[in-house]
Formats: C-alpha cells, sequence, structure tokens
C-alpha cells in the first residue's frame, strides 16, 4: 500500500499542483473555514502577535481551527521571546573562552587554521544586525 496523495490544496499552496496530473481528488479535507478566536489566558504581547498573525493570514484563508493550538504555542513563546531580550541583555564571551572554543574547534578539525579568526570574536552579537539594548548599533568590525 502506498503513501497516501498528498491533499490539493497543500499542493495548490506549494506551488506543485498540476491540473492536468492531479485532477480533481475527491479526498479533500475540508477543516472548518474561518480563523481560530484567541484564548482568554495569552499575554498582552502574544495577544497582540496572535491578532498580527490572525489579520495577516486569515484574510488569505489559510487559518482555521484547526490551527488554534499552533497558533496559541507560537504567540505564547513569541511573547516569551520579546520579554527575554528586554530585561536580558547579550553579554559576549570573555576572549579566553573564545580562545579555548577556538582550540578545541581546530583540535576537532584536525588541522590548523592560521589566519583565521574564532567565530563569535568577544563582545559581538550573533547577529550585528540587531540593536544593542541601549538602542545603539552593534558596530561589526
Amino acid at each position: 500500500m502506498g503513501r497516501p496523495p498528498k491533499p490539493t490544496e497543500l499542493m495548490r499552496l506549494q506551488g506543485t499542483l498540476r491540473p492536468g496530473r492531479h485532477g480533481d481528488r475527491k479526498r479533500k479535507p475540508k477543516p472548518p473555514p474561518g480563523a481560530p478566536l484567541a484564548p482568554e489566558w495569552l499575554l498582552p504581547e502574544a495577544r497582540a502577535e496572535w491578532d498580527r498573525v490572525v489579520r495577516g493570514y486569515g484574510k488569505e484563508g489559510i487559518l482555521t481551527g484547526l490551527d488554534w493550538g499552533m497558533l496559541a504555542t507560537y504567540a505564547t513563546m513569541w511573547a516569551r521571546f520579546v520579554e527575554s531580550e528586554a530585561t536580558v541583555p547579550y553579554v559576549g564571551l570573555p576572549a579566553s573562552y573564545l580562545s579555548a572554543m577556538a582550540g578545541i574547534a581546530t583540535r576537532a578539525g584536525g588541522g590548523s587554521h592560521r589566519g583565521a579568526e574564532p567565530t563569535g570574536a568577544a563582545g559581538r552579537h550573533p547577529a550585528p544586525s540587531l540593536a544593542a539594548m541601549d538602542g545603539s548599533a552593534i558596530r561589526v568590525a
């Protein structure tokens, strides 16, 4: 017995639908139409993200009532991410840690990497395009 066919709507969203080959499938899942309602327990930041996503995807008909759990989890994780970014400032690793990690990486790679700067030099943010917590831009050398 083979793999069950991919739903027609999923192929349409992915851009892989070929009407001549796939035709009109009889077994189409029909999730209930309309965007899910937000849970009452969402934090304000999570609720704002929920509303943003529902506004964007709800109009396209992409979200359905079945997406409630996924969207609640995403919105909650987004709120936790925003809170952690706002409360815990980024602190670079001390140079001694970086040189030790570079040595471990060099030994693990089995060779010497002369002139190679260890990844994550002290004081650099892993995503240099982000602004520092005090609002000043992070310089990338």
